[in-house]
């Protein structure tokens, strides 16, 4: 079983956790699309880890849709965003909010080839 950490664009200074099937085969830095309360979010995963149960003591979701088939940030970015977020003891997600292009929070980006 796989557990992702993941950044959500959310004023919150911690990060959430959620299962990932090993299928959708998750990368650090790629956009993923998640439950949250009643909501549908856009998270950046964070961490992955791996577990030989399922069992824990949390209630833990499932991640919906894997966004991006490879990382759309790297993962020095994200290792910087982290000691960023401690170091002006400020919330990770708007952090990441206001550094990444707007386009990192749609759904789905259109891209030109050609003329």
């Amino acid at each position: 079983m796989i557990i992702i950490e993941v950044i959500l664009f959310l004023p919150i200074k911690t990060t959430f956790f959620y299962y990932c099937h090993p299928y959708l085969n998750p990368k650090i830095g790629s956009r993923v699309y998640v439950p949250f309360k009643n909501k549908k979010l856009i998270g950046i995963i964070s961490k992955i880890y791996f577990k030989k149960d399922k069992k824990t003591n949390y209630n833990i979701k499932y991640i919906i849709k894997i966004l991006d088939t490879k990382y759309a940030i790297s993962n020095k970015i994200i290792n910087l965003l982290h000691w960023t977020a401690k170091y002006y003891h400020c919330p990770i997600g708007i952090l990441t909010f206001n550094i990444l292009p707007k386009l990192y929070n749609k759904k789905k980006i259109l891209i030109f080839i050609g003329k």
